[in-house]
């Protein structure tokens, strides 16, 4: 017996299973977000202080 095809409304193809930005969890989103915003305030702070280093000299008082 050979298979029906397709009636009206059903989709030709089974949905893909690839993660997409929409299937993501939020929590896999925010943890990602968390992660780049650490990044950004670690780069920032060790900015900050080497350019005092740099200005001040090692003898800050």
């Amino acid at each position: 017996m050979l298979p029906l095809p397709p009636g009206p409304g059903l989709p030709l193809e089974p949905p893909s299973k690839k993660p997409s930005l929409t299937t993501c969890s939020p929590l896999l989103l925010a943890a990602n977000w968390a992660s780049c915003f650490h990044w950004a305030i670690t780069l920032s702070a060790t900015r900050i202080l080497l350019c005092d280093f740099l200005v001040l000299g090692t003898t800050s008082t």
